[in-house]
């Protein structure tokens, strides 16, 4: 639908890197499509379906530090990465995650955290009978917080949409189901399917958004062309 776009909205789209040309295939000779950019834009920032199916070779990563009175800066510093690196707590100097340490050797390198004394492993728990890896990741992880965002999230859409909502009314619908959306999978390390605990709400909320936005294609379309 985005030859029905005024071109001063097309030029802001591609400007952006939002969306981009590519061969059509239907017998045009191009067509508009979604950058990855303004893909993971639409998704929140990262891509649910991706993030679960990936592999996971069953080794969790911990990162233990010790960080001295006074270094406030580069405790601050660590947070922030390990939060932007969706890592886990399981004490306040004991964090982990199941993805390999890409960005390690950086953090290790630099000035800001180098008075910290950080230890780095790579292990697989051994469990008593019944618990699993699931049961770890409950305890690192927030997941009653998380699943209050993904529970706000299906509480809008079991209400659906107003599809003969004036212009005003259907752009506040897809801002707050856009921010409702982004806030509760912000919240979410989205971890490999077989870790997430049972109760987890995030693929319920995945799927309900999918079926609320198929719904909403025509409203959208529609404010597009106001």
């Amino acid at each position: 639908h985005y030859n029905r776009l005024h071109p001063s909205q097309l030029s802001k789209l591609k400007t952006g890197g939002w969306i981009e040309k590519s061969p059509a295939g239907d017998g045009a000779s191009w067509a508009l499509r979604l950058t990855e950019k303004g893909r993971l834009l639409a998704l929140g920032g990262r891509d649910p379906e991706e993030r679960w199916g990936r592999p996971w070779d069953g080794e969790w990563r911990f990162l233990m530090f010790d960080i001295p009175q006074g270094n406030d800066r580069t405790r601050r510093r660590l947070y922030k990465w390990l939060r932007r690196n969706y890592f886990g707590c399981l004490q306040k100097s004991v964090w982990m995650s199941p993805d390999p340490l890409d960005e390690l050797d950086a953090l290790l390198n630099d000035d800001e955290t180098s008075s910290a004394n950080l230890v780095v492993m790579d292990a697989r728990p051994r469990f008593r009978k019944g618990e699993k890896n699931a049961d770890i990741a409950a305890l690192a992880w927030k997941f009653d917080e998380i699943n209050e965002g993904y529970q706000a999230y299906l509480d809008f859409a079991a209400k659906g949409i107003a599809t003969n909502a004036r212009p005003a009314a259907a752009r506040a619908w897809v801002g707050q189901e856009h921010a409702l959306w982004t806030e509760a999978v912000a919240a979410d390390p989205l971890l490999p399917d077989k870790l997430n605990p049972r109760g987890y709400l995030g693929k319920k909320a995945w799927q309900a958004r999918r079926r609320l936005l198929k719904k909403a294609a025509p409203m959208v379309v529609a404010l597009a062309e106001d």
